[in-house]
């Protein structure tokens, strides 16, 4: 049976006919004779209270509406469902229009896709493993130290880094915290702005990228590059490149002006 997933595939009609739930849940039953004939008596008006009295006018309309949403909500459900075209003046912005006619995703791109989800998951695993194992640290703190050790006087603003890594700067703040306790980054003041802070790469922390590096460029190799032919490699680049047009095509990352080898 071929695997479907209700994120990217059209849902699966169900078979059963009297199965009647709409977006809003299964359709309610009627009340029984005995519970409306209570409803119906003097001073049973949904206080709870014997003998008291309200002015329901208000209540009854907005139970109505209410009502009336959700028989719509349900008989849109059910035709959709149902493959059938639903009538009546509904007016629909981009989002409605879209949800109304999804493009799914095909059976090969829906494995393209997972392939894909897969392969970044587990390749940063890799990654983590091997630094972990040889430096003692996670993938994410060597982006930092590898950051730093490319910038100019090996210093960047604490936002630089965030932007970099596309991190919020409080978790940015949380990482150089660490390294600086392990000596490899220090935290300078901007001259010009109180608020505002340097990262800078120190003596050790330079040895520590010197030393890490080769090891962490092996596992990319290892785990990516050696995988693929020259001419997949060049297939990849193509990839990279087409989707970084569509979502920074201004080039604001300096990862993204770095992949298409522009200076920073």
């Amino acid at each position: 049976m071929t695997d479907r997933c209700a994120a990217f595939a059209p849902p699966v009609v169900s078979a059963n006919p009297r199965a009647r739930t709409g977006p809003c849940g299964p359709r309610r039953q009627s009340a029984s004779p005995t519970a409306s004939a209570a409803r119906s008596q003097p001073g049973h008006v949904g206080t709870g209270v014997p003998g008291a009295t309200a002015d329901t006018s208000a209540t009854n309309r907005s139970t109505s509406v209410r009502s009336a949403a959700r028989c719509s909500l349900c008989d849109i459900g059910r035709a959709y469902r149902a493959g059938t075209r639903v009538t009546g003046t509904r007016k629909l912005g981009d989002v409605g229009r879209a949800a109304a006619t999804p493009r799914w995703l095909s059976h090969e791109e829906q494995q393209i896709w997972r392939g894909f989800l897969a392969v970044n998951q587990l390749l940063f695993e890799a990654l983590d493993r091997q630094l972990q194992a040889d430096a003692n640290m996670p993938h994410g703190y060597y982006v930092l130290l590898a950051m730093l050790s490319e910038a100019p006087n090996r210093a960047l603003r604490m936002s630089e880094l965030a932007e970099l890594t596309q991190s919020s700067l409080s978790r940015v703040s949380h990482a150089v915290t660490r390294l600086e306790e392990a000596g490899w980054v220090r935290r300078e003041k901007v001259p010009d702005d109180r608020r505002g802070s340097y990262a800078v790469l120190t003596d050790l922390g330079w040895e520590t990228v010197v030393r890490t590096a080769p090891g962490h460029v092996a596992a990319v190799r290892a785990n990516l590059f050696d995988l693929l032919t020259p001419e997949q490699v060049h297939h990849l680049a193509e990839i990279c490149g087409a989707v970084l047009d569509k979502l920074d095509p201004e080039g604001r990352l300096r990862l993204t002006r770095a992949a298409r080898g522009a200076g920073s």
